[in-house]
Formats: C-alpha cells, sequence, structure tokens
C-alpha cells in the first residue's frame, strides 16, 4: 500500500512466536466441503460417532470446540494436520438435539479464527492445539470505504439474484464493523467452500476484505453471464413451442377445412 495512504496493523500468524503452553486445546471437528465464519449461527445434522464423541466432550467443558475444514480424509475420521486446512473457527455449541434415526442436530456459533498447530487423535475423538488470530481493526477512513463497496456488492449481488434473500441483505447492510461484515457476508452469499475457506485464512484484514471483493466481482459476472444463457435457452423453447403449437393448429384447421383429404387425392 502506499504510504501516505491509510495504516492499520498487519497480523501474520505464519509469523507469530508464542510459546506452546500458550496454545489452547480444544475437541475438534472435522467438516466435509463446508466452512464456518467468525460470527455466524450455522445449524445442522450430524451421524457420525467420531464427530458426535467431540461435540459430546465439548459440552462436558466450556462447550467450545474447534472445526475446520478437510481437504481430504480419504473417508477416515482421524485427520492429520496435512488433511486440514491451516484456519479453523473456534466455536460455541449453543445446542444439541437428539432426532430419531441416530441423528443429532447441532446449533454451533462461530467465535474467532484460530490457526491449528497440533492434533492428537484419540480413541473416542480427536483434539487440537491452536493460536488465536487477533482481532484487527482499520483506520476510521479506510473501514467506511471498505464497508460501502462490500455493501454496494450486496445490491450487485441481489440484483444479479446471487442472493436472492432481502431480508439477508437488509441485515448485512446494517453492520457497522467491517470485520464482521465481510465474514458474514462470506457465509451468507451462496459462494464455492473452497473460496470461504480462502477469505477465512486471510488473516489481515484489509487484505481479507480485498479477497472477498473480488471473489464477489466474479460471482456476479458469472451470475450475469448464467442469467443471460437462460433466457437465450427459455426464447429459444419458447420459439420451439410456439412453432409446434402453430404446426398443430394448422393441421387442425386444415382437417376442419377438408384440406387435408384434399392434398391426400391430389397426392395419389
Amino acid at each position: 500500500m502506499d504510504e501516505t495512504g491509510p495504516t492499520f496493523k498487519i497480523y501474520e500468524w505464519s509469523g507469530v512466536d508464542m510459546e506452546k503452553e500458550e496454545r489452547k486445546w480444544f475437541p475438534v471437528m472435522a467438516l466435509r466441503d463446508m466452512v464456518i465464519m467468525p460470527g455466524t449461527s450455522v445449524q445442522f445434522d450430524i451421524q457420525n460417532a467420531f464427530s458426535l464423541n467431540a461435540v459430546n466432550a465439548a459440552m462436558e467443558g466450556e462447550q467450545e470446540m474447534v472445526v475446520v475444514t478437510a481437504k481430504n480424509l480419504n473417508g477416515k475420521d482421524r485427520a492429520t494436520l496435512e488433511q486440514l486446512y491451516e484456519v479453523g473457527t473456534r466455536v460455541t455449541v449453543r445446542q444439541v438435539l437428539k432426532l430419531p434415526k441416530g441423528v443429532t442436530r447441532v446449533l454451533f456459533v462461530g467465535r474467532e479464527r484460530v490457526v491449528i498447530k497440533e492434533i492428537v487423535n484419540d480413541e473416542a475423538y480427536s483434539r487440537v492445539a491452536v493460536e488465536e488470530v487477533p482481532h484487527q481493526e482499520l483506520e476510521a477512513e479506510e473501514q467506511e470505504a471498505r464497508v460501502r463497496i462490500v455493501r454496494d456488492l450486496l445490491k450487485q449481488c441481489s440484483d444479479s439474484r446471487l442472493l436472492n434473500n432481502p431480508v439477508a441483505v437488509t441485515a448485512l447492510n446494517r453492520i457497522e464493523n467491517l470485520e464482521l461484515l465481510v465474514d458474514l457476508t462470506t457465509e451468507t452469499v451462496p459462494i464455492p467452500y473452497h473460496l470461504k475457506q480462502r477469505v477465512l485464512e486471510t488473516v489481515d484484514l484489509s487484505e481479507r476484505t480485498e479477497q472477498l471483493i473480488s471473489i464477489l466481482l466474479n460471482e456476479i459476472e458469472i451470475s450475469n453471464i448464467r442469467a443471460e444463457i437462460g433466457e437465450k435457452l427459455k426464447d429459444c423453447v419458447n420459439q420451439n413451442q410456439r412453432e409446434y403449437v402453430l404446426r398443430e393448429q394448422m393441421k387442425v384447421i386444415r382437417k376442419e377445412l377438408g384440406e387435408d383429404n384434399a392434398e391426400d387425392e391430389g397426392e395419389r
């Protein structure tokens, strides 16, 4: 960034020098094809016994655990560090409901980003040692400018029907805190999970916002192109249907006028 521009603090988790004893240990659950962002509430069903054991361990403690997206578990419950993304989310287990057929519905509330440093696979569940990522704030003018950009993009998401949820857009537009706005927007807009993970693991708030802006611009363009193609296909189908209906109507009219018989005799 230009030295004359706004100043802000930059945190690099990869360079943080923390003693191992400062790391906190939590039960962990590996997520498949989904990401839970800080500041969000996510509810989903669990049937896997290994994951349920981690949830139960959290409930027996302070109701806190870590969720992290897996790169590839190869069908196994226990993961190595290499099989997990490096940044996950510390969550609070807000609610656990037992449902029929061995299903447990869990409500997670995302709290903050954490960097996964170690993992221990016990017999019942896995635990991870993490380092917390500090919360950040930009200078007031810088933050306000980026908040407005994200809001503008939310409007474009709505106009392009990428985010067809007016209530969610209204709620997001009321958020003043840039960090929370970026995370909630990432969670709310329907984008592929690997793109959400990219935002999650971008620790610096300024770079994180730019990452989200880039993703939204690309997704809006894709949504517009899909809509355009859809309209062309619809027009084509409508034209084909119209021609078919007209042909069928002409057959009925010719039959009523006796022209079909006349044509058949003429052909003979």
